[in-house]
């Protein structure tokens, strides 16, 4: 039976360095398409602190274009189709609430207008796929990205406030309660698919990971794995595993199961 895995990674950014990307996706690459969900003009960070810790100095957003050198590595394997690219927010704020979870504002539509038409015009590629940035995305943030026509790639932890179509959010819904993995495919709710996504951090259990692709594996399902490279070497709280020696151990079993790997964009249909 036929069933498709892929790679979702954020928060490629302006301070993200090549050899991060390389290190972790180096052997990865040559079977499976990383897609990485990029934010185009990343806040200043402070200095001494890493990923994820919120920390930002004053002043505007840096653009991808001034790391050259990423940029340089990100056009040679989007020619090879070894990455595929996604719109990761605008800048990755987070006063107080990340950028995208706000109820209301009129500028979000202007960051996703924005955001993807400089990094469809600096990468020469296609943005199908919006990632929220800290899995958060409230309404306002909702309606400005499926306004867009761009795609959705949540967490299986992710509850997104939206009028949806109720068929599928039952359907959902009941799937998840009976079976505890995700609905075996994407997901169209009324103006976007969603292409649901099971979290790799020091947080997850290997063992249910593992069980989940096997089951997405027999149901002839979708399994789409999302980490962040820069957690490469942080252990997993259960099981002492590195994430990068989990991820190693699920590409390596879906690849036993006979997988079909690709990235999200080629998953995700467009939307005319």
């Amino acid at each position: 039976m036929t069933w498709t895995f892929a790679i979702r990674d954020d928060d490629t950014s302006f301070y993200t360095r090549p050899e991060e990307l390389e290190h972790l996706y180096a052997r990865v690459m040559e079977l499976c398409p990383v897609s990485l969900a990029v934010v185009p003009f990343h806040l200043p960070r402070k200095p001494g602190y890493p990923y994820g810790a919120e920390q930002v100095a004053s002043g505007p957003g840096i653009p991808l274009e001034k790391n050259a050198e990423l940029v340089a590595w990100l056009k040679l394997h989007l020619t090879t189709k070894k990455v595929a690219i996604m719109l990761h927010g605008y800048d990755h704020g987070y006063p107080g609430i990340p950028e995208f979870a706000v109820e209301e504002s009129r500028e979000l539509q202007e960051k996703v207008d924005r955001g993807r038409a400089y990094l469809e015009s600096l990468l020469a590629t296609e943005v199908r796929v919006f990632v929220p940035p800290h899995n958060r995305l409230g309404q306002a943030g909702l309606e400005a990205v499926v306004s867009r026509r761009l795609n959705i790639c949540p967490v299986q932890s992710m509850r997104l406030k939206r009028q949806r179509r109720w068929y599928n959010f039952l359907r959902q819904r009941y799937f998840i309660m009976r079976h505890q993995v995700l609905p075996p495919g994407l997901m169209f709710f009324r103006s976007h698919w969603e292409i649901p996504a099971y979290s790799l951090t020091p947080m997850s259990n290997l063992h249910f990971l593992r069980r989940a692709l096997q089951q997405q594996a027999a149901l002839g399902g979708l399994f789409v794995l999302a980490t962040h490279f820069w957690e490469a070497q942080a252990r997993l709280v259960t099981g002492g595993e590195t994430v990068k020696e989990a991820l190693y151990r699920l590409v390596d079993e879906a690849q036993k199961l006979g997988g079909q790997f690709v990235s999200l964009n080629d998953l995700c249909p467009c939307i005319s």
